[in-house]
């Protein structure tokens, strides 16, 4: 997809507690991809590798769902997930706490720059892909490139285009191979979570992601959900420059109050203000979904 036909903002639903944490502390997380509450997750991968035995050039289908695993035991992937869609019943209804909550839009060019200034240089932003076809297509690609250390860069064109890798300028071997090898291994291992099924396709998903090694969990957090305790690391939600003319997009920038969400726009205003967010009356808003 170029970045003209990409959405300018990607929203995210949660309950009402969870909007007033993220704004009180500054901060969001992207928590453990693999300790989601999305059975399905992850699943798509082993589906669409089983497609590939026998294809020329590409190992069986049981040796690369044991590469998977055994990448699982030394990373996690984090992830922040979104939607394109505003406003939408079916998200209001799995992720807005039943209606309860607030959807808040997040400007994709501010992502952008988190993954270019990322301290780590492991963060990334990607589209979920549900579309059979492409789906399928995409994991054989990944897994080509993965083999030949190249990379894949555009999945608009027909059929999808790859250039060398960057990696294989590296002029000491050793060192190149390595870094290849984890280039390979931690593609794979971010395609489990690129891959959804085509029935969740309405949720028009993108996902913001961080791959961590197991070995670096010092500087990781944690929360409980329900039966579990889940890590996460937190990126930092900075406040509006209190320079208007700053050369600088804002990540937050735009408040939608969920169907059943009782609080006064102005409320949601000041509390915003109060933390350095000068978002514009116009773009705080109630849902326009009949919800009860």
């Amino acid at each position: 997809m170029s970045d003209a036909s990409k959405p300018t903002t990607l929203y995210h639903y949660c309950s009402t507690a969870t909007f007033l944490s993220i704004i009180e502390e500054g901060s969001i997380r992207l928590s453990s991809l693999m300790q989601s509450n999305d059975s399905r997750e992850g699943v798509e991968l082993d589906d669409a590798l089983s497609k590939y035995k026998g294809i020329p050039g590409i190992p069986s289908h049981t040796n690369f769902k044991k590469k998977v695993g055994e990448q699982a035991l030394i990373y996690d992937v984090f992830g922040f997930c979104m939607s394109e869609k505003p406003d939408n019943l079916s998200q209001w209804r799995g992720y807005g706490d039943d209606g309860n909550g607030i959807c808040f839009g997040l400007s994709t060019q501010a992502i952008r720059n988190l993954t270019n200034t990322s301290e780590s240089g492991a963060l990334e932003f990607d589209q979920v892909i549900y579309d059979y076809n492409h789906r399928n297509q995409y994991a054989n690609f990944t897994l080509l490139s993965s083999i030949n250390g190249a990379s894949i860069v555009d999945l608009t064109t027909s059929p999808p285009t790859i250039v060398e890798n960057p990696l294989l300028e590296i002029k000491d071997e050793a060192e190149r191979k390595e870094a290849l090898e984890m280039s390979a291994d931690q593609a794979l291992l971010k395609l489990r979570f690129k891959l959804k099924n085509e029935a969740f396709n309405d949720e028009a998903e993108w996902r913001l992601f961080e791959i961590i090694d197991r070995s670096r969990f010092k500087d990781t957090k944690y929360f409980a959900r329900d039966n579990m305790l889940v890590p996460y690391h937190e990126i930092v939600l900075k406040p509006d420059p209190p320079d208007s003319t700053a050369n600088e997009t804002p990540l937050l920038c735009s408040v939608i109050l969920g169907p059943k969400n009782k609080t006064p726009i102005d409320v949601v205003q000041g509390m915003l203000r109060n933390k350095g967010h000068k978002i514009a009356a116009s773009h705080i808003s109630r849902s326009a979904a009949s919800y009860n």
